[in-house]
């Protein structure tokens, strides 16, 4: 089974917007979450998909396109692979600046502040 392609909203939703609003720190959520659709366009994404072995086995695959974002975002935040699907689903910045439903807000949640507020800087 190949994975499918991943065509998220290219506009942001209200909520989106007032979270776009307040970041004061973190750009590149704001930066992926803007320009996801073009960066992982779909000759892209079929490219990705491409490397993935077929197999009839296990659970269907993820988006190669949410996997590289969530990638990039592990990376810029710091946090390991078992913080990234915690599964908490508390709507952090991690998990819904960028559209990666699933991620979970304990991804976030530090003893490091510096990345806890880099990432989720909402005041004012």
């Amino acid at each position: 089974m190949r994975p499918s392609l991943w065509h998220p909203p290219v506009e942001l939703a209200p909520v989106e917007q007032t979270i776009v609003k307040r970041i004061r720190r973190a750009k590149l959520f704001v930066f992926l979450r803007r320009q996801r659709h073009a960066m992982f366009d779909d000759a892209f994404q079929t490219e990705l998909a491409a490397l993935d072995k077929e197999s009839p086995l296990g659970s269907p695959p993820i988006p190669p396109a949410q996997l590289a974002l969530a990638t990039i975002l592990q990376a810029y935040t710091g946090v390991s692979d078992d913080e990234v699907v915690g599964g908490d689903h508390d709507g952090s910045a991690l998990a819904t600046g960028p559209g990666l439903s699933g991620l979970s807000g304990t991804a976030l949640q530090q003893k490091d502040p510096r990345r806890v507020s880099a990432a989720t800087d909402c005041s004012g």
